[in-house]
């Protein structure tokens, strides 16, 4: 009989390596046991939200150059739809996915359970809740007129509230970590953590609980806008793209300094944008802002180098999965969104583009590619593990893809070159107003077919998580019963 040494192939003995890769995966299927609750509530809400918004997204743009459609519906005119079309996907879906992903990466980098899990789970609800409400509001017409923070009043206090037990449990999860070092990840979600009840908190106290008078109104909307962007959704966003693009390409991050450089740069300087050149303040403020804005350069061309550097590396490694696909054209989203912002604030150009659609085509990028891909692969990503079972359509995933793919790029485009067209009719004096509103109108027609895709896209891959996640319930249920069953002792006679 021939002896083979453990470790070889055709080994049956266990060794070392192979029992502590058990462990390890027992570990990770424990942690994912742990959080699946509330993980898996906020990205089906999330999910919910980001339907309805895209939806409502879709109305305001057919609006722009069809405004007699809904002009008899009070409920779905312009100035509503639009704000709850905006809040919808900010606070229902960004957040919501935001706050997933990082209890998820939170856990797995510490190599520990979530803590709190029931009670991060109870808030998601009153977090779906408070959203719903203040949606509804809006819709309504109890609209407060603030951008950003157009829920009604009464909205702002449930939102914090269910915030705090799931910020509260991704805080006292990071304490307990069993893994001490700190990830770059670790830097961004912390950093969002805490500067969302910050912002948000202070703008709703001087904004909406007692309003501060004149022209400090525009500077604290400004200041709560431009920062919701850079150290809410931002930080979450590139943790993500900092701890699944290495992941998914099987080798490490290019370069940990470029990280802290990215890290430091919107600490420091990400708050200081968001007020143009023309609005009724001093100049020095608007100043300031703009060479902020400008200086946001920096970081963009940072996260693009880091990242395409890392890509590179393992571009061979792993074939591109779906997952991969969309932190890719997130990161690029990100990365050109950055551009047309600062290019946006220079003041040559934003003579020409101030009051036309051309804000739009960046915020389009923001939203609904760069925050909404990168968060979409990373569900694609974590849901499997969380129900231990692929998804249900693989083939809506790639229409997922293709649909958001075309759906940015025509809405970018169409937004940005109507944009510079509108203002260069708006500079001229010689020309009619209708013949502006001519001139725009078949680039908002693209740009409301572009918001016709990607409303497409996004239902597919609401469908997509709702058939999985009943096909993992309906798989559940018999499994827990089996289990149930076998762990109680046989009582004999008739009904044994």
């Amino acid at each position: 009989m021939t002896l083979v040494p453990p470790g070889t192939p055709g080994s049956t003995a266990p060794t070392a390596g192979s029992s502590s890769a058990d462990g390890h995966r027992r570990v990770l299927a424990q942690i994912d046991v742990a959080c699946r609750f509330p993980v898996i509530l906020l990205f089906s809400g999330a999910l919910l939200w980001l339907a309805v918004g895209t939806a409502l997204a879709l109305v305001s743009f057919v609006e722009l150059h069809a405004g007699e459609v809904l002009a008899n519906c009070a409920w779905l005119a312009y100035g509503r739809v639009r704000p709850a079309a905006w809040n919808s996907v900010i606070y229902g879906f960004a957040s919501q996915a935001g706050l997933g992903v990082a209890l998820w990466i939170i856990c797995r980098l510490g190599r520990v359970s979530l803590v709190g899990a029931a009670a991060s789970g109870t808030a998601a609800l009153f977090w779906n809740l408070g959203v719903c409400v203040g949606v509804i509001g809006i819709l309504a017409g109890y609209s407060t007129g603030l951008e950003g923070l157009e829920m009604p009043g009464y909205v702002g206090p449930i939102l914090f509230l269910a915030y705090l037990p799931i910020a509260v449990g991704a805080l006292v999860t990071f304490h307990a970590r069993q893994e001490r070092g700190l990830y770059v990840s670790h830097w961004f979600l912390l950093a969002g953590l805490f500067w969302f009840p910050w912002i948000y908190s202070t703008a709703h106290l001087l904004l909406v609980c007692k309003p501060v008078r004149g022209a400090a109104q525009i500077v604290i909307n400004g200041w709560f806008l431009n920062n919701l962007r850079e150290l809410w959704l931002t930080p979450l966003g590139l943790a993500a793209v900092f701890y699944f693009l290495p992941k998914l390409v099987q080798r490490p991050l290019h370069s940990r300094y470029l990280a802290m450089f990215t890290f430091w740069l919107l600490v420091l300087s990400g708050s200081w944008g968001g007020l143009s050149i023309g609005l009724p303040l001093p100049r020095w403020i608007t100043a300031l802002s703009t060479a902020a804005s400008l200086g946001m350069l920096l970081p963009v061309l940072a996260v693009a180098v880091n990242c395409y550097r890392t890509w590179r590396a393992g571009a061979c490694a792993k074939p591109c999965s779906p997952a991969l696909s969309f932190i890719l054209g997130g990161t690029a989203s990100y990365v050109l969104a950055g551009f047309l912002r600062a290019a946006d604030a220079f003041a040559p150009v934003h003579d020409i583009t101030r009051l036309t659609c051309f804000a739009e085509a960046y915020g389009l990028l923001t939203s609904f590619g760069f925050v909404t891909m990168v968060f979409a692969g990373a569900i694609y990503l974590v849901l499997p593990r969380l129900t231990r079972q692929g998804w249900a359509a693989p083939a809506l995933v790639k229409a997922h893809w293709l649909l958001t793919i075309f759906g940015l790029a025509l809405g970018t485009l169409a937004l940005a070159v109507g944009g510079v067209l509108q203002g260069l009719a708006l500079n001229d004096p010689a020309v009619a107003f209708d013949q502006v509103s001519r001139t725009t109108a078949p680039f908002l027609r693209a740009a409301s077919l572009a918001v016709l895709l990607l409303a497409l896209g996004h239902v597919a891959f609401l469908y997509n998580l709702s058939w999985t996640l009943i096909r993992w319930l309906r798989c559940a249920v018999p499994m827990r019963a089996l289990l149930v069953a076998e762990s109680e002792p046989a009582t004999g006679g008739v009904n044994s």
